[in-house]
C-alpha cells in the first residue's frame, strides 16, 4: 500500500526592513483558515532586499517584482486551491471579492446602529446608505 502524500508547504517569505510581517502573518492565516488540514504547514521566512515570495511545494507562485506588487487573498487562495486540488469547491472565501465583503460589512454595520439604507444594488453590490459610512478597511 502506498503511503499517502504529506500535506504541502506554503512558505512566505517576506522583507523584514520593509516591515512586511503582518502582511505575510495576515496571508498565513487567510490560507490556514480557508483550506484547514489541506495544508501541512505554512512557514513564514523572514528576508531583506524587499523580497516578498510565495512558495508551495517549493513551487514559486506569487513573487511581488515579478508579479508586480502582493496577491490579494481571493488570488492567494485561488493559486494555492489550484494547486492543491483544481476541483475543490467548497472554498467560499474565493468567490468573494475584498469590495463585496467590505460592502457587507457597512450594509450590517448600518443595521446594527438603526441608520436608515434604502438597501443594496444588486448589479453592482454597493450599498446605497449614508456615504458617511463608507470607509476603507484596506491594509
Amino acid at each position: 500500500m502506498p503511503a499517502e502524500p504529506s500535506p504541502p508547504r506554503l512558505a512566505i517569505t517576506y522583507c523584514t526592513q520593509c516591515n512586511w510581517l503582518l502582511r505575510a502573518a495576515w496571508m498565513a492565516s487567510e490560507v490556514l483558515q480557508t483550506f484547514g488540514t489541506e495544508i501541512g504547514e505554512v512557514a513564514l521566512v523572514p528576508g531583506t532586499g524587499g523580497v516578498f515570495r510565495i512558495e508551495l511545494r517549493g513551487e514559486l507562485i506569487w513573487e511581488r517584482r515579478r508579479d508586480g506588487g502582493f496577491p490579494d487573498a481571493v488570488t492567494l487562495k485561488r493559486l494555492v486551491r489550484d494547486r492543491i486540488d483544481p476541483d475543490l469547491t467548497s472554498v467560499t472565501p474565493i468567490v468573494c471579492d475584498p469590495l463585496t465583503m467590505q460592502n457587507e460589512f457597512v450594509i450590517k454595520l448600518t443595521m446594527s446602529l438603526g441608520l436608515p439604507s434604502s438597501g443594496c444594488d444588486s448589479r453592482l453590490h454597493r450599498p446605497a446608505c449614508n456615504s458617511a459610512l463608507l470607509f476603507s478597511c484596506r491594509r
